[in-house]
């Protein structure tokens, strides 16, 4: 993470030098503060990027003199840091920005127009409709795929989203089949030690896992864990996801004290990058308390599930086992819905 602190510093004294000359309503300071979100982003430093990207967004929409597509690259980047946060109302409401801009804009919109119908699946998909988020990403794939042929790494995304969905809708084997499609155009065309070929490792894990090929998953996510942690650092949200599904493994192969382990690192990881509040958060507290129902002990087991309902329900705060929240704003669905089917099942165990 070394190239980090020189790129903020190189920043600094750019925007010194430009806040000094031309003011804060530029262009150029626009862009700086663009690059500091991009920085920030990158580093999982989420609260920052999404601060640089709105205060870039406020002035570019001041002095870009009807130049469409810089307004329209700053709603996207806002989409994608809300998406990541979990806040997916927000981040579906800063992609149809981003859609409308690209009608203002006459330039070759390809890429953007793509971009859009890619971002707009990833919602889609984060919140469980997997049908929509798959035409979404069919229709972003028609347009790479046409403009840029098959080896491109817009392509290679494309077949990563689609596997995804096929992944969440239970079809295994079409979900290999697109991520081991994306993988290999990944390998050609970045190389295998790019954040991206970490990605389908890991999303190809994932898939070995489900179908109880431990070996194969497992390899796949030590390499992602090793192209991460090299790319990012040991404190990074995509380290704490591969640490969330080596744990998994563990759980699969019933060693539960390795499985707890792997889970409360990812945990810390993802609460200091988040903060409690997040999808992610809940997962992992959801999984631990399948752990611990899983080695019978469901005290324990129930008082993850109530953390992990605290982290998907806004204000819901009570750590009492036997209060369920009512459901009013929530961050993922299918989590909640998960929590709240553990959480019975450990109730009437404990009962019985």
């Amino acid at each position: 993470m070394s190239q980090y602190p020189k790129a903020i510093e190189i920043l600094d004294q750019g925007m010194d030098i430009g806040l000094d000359k031309l003011g804060n309503e530029h262009k150029i300071i626009a862009g700086l503060y663009n690059e500091y979100g991009s920085i920030n982003k990158y580093k999982g430093q989420y609260d920052l990027a999404l601060k640089y990207y709105h205060l870039s967004l406020d002035v570019r929409l001041k002095v870009v003199d009807n130049d469409f597509s810089v307004i329209a690259a700053s709603y996207n980047n806002l989409g994608i840091i809300y998406k990541i946060k979990g806040d997916y109302d927000q981040a579906m409401e800063y992609y149809r920005k981003f859609m409308k801009a690209l009608q203002e804009t006459t330039v070759n919109d390809y890429p953007y127009k793509a971009a859009a119908y890619n971002n707009l699946g990833e919602v889609y998909r984060l919140k469980g409709d997997y049908d929509l988020a798959l035409t979404y990403y069919q229709l972003s794939m028609n347009i790479c795929l046409k403009a840029l042929g098959k080896d491109h790494f817009l392509v290679a995304g494309s077949y990563n989203n689609i596997g995804l969905a096929y992944d969440e809708k239970g079809d295994y084997d079409y979900a290999l089949e697109y991520l081991q499609q994306s993988l290999d155009i990944r390998l050609l065309i970045i190389g295998n030690e790019h954040p991206d070929v970490a990605v389908s490792y890991n999303n190809l894990g994932v898939i070995y896992v489900k179908q109880r090929n431990y070996e194969k998953g497992m390899d796949c996510y030590n390499r992602s864990l090793v192209i991460n942690i090299k790319a990012f650092g040991e404190q990074h949200p995509d380290v704490a996801m591969t640490y969330t599904n080596i744990g998994n493994v563990f759980i699969a192969k019933k060693d539960f004290d390795k499985a707890v382990m792997f889970q409360e690192k990812a945990l810390k990881i993802y609460i200091n990058a988040f903060g409690d509040f997040h999808p992610l958060v809940g997962t992992v507290y959801n999984s631990t308390g399948n752990i611990y129902f899983e080695k019978e002990d469901q005290i324990k087991a129930l008082g993850y599930y109530q953390l992990a309902l605290i982290s998907q329900v806004r204000d819901f705060t009570e750590y009492n086992i036997y209060i369920n929240p009512t459901i009013e704003v929530v961050n993922s669905k299918t989590v909640l819905l998960s929590t709240l089917v553990g959480k019975a099942e450990a109730l009437e165990r404990l009962w019985l």
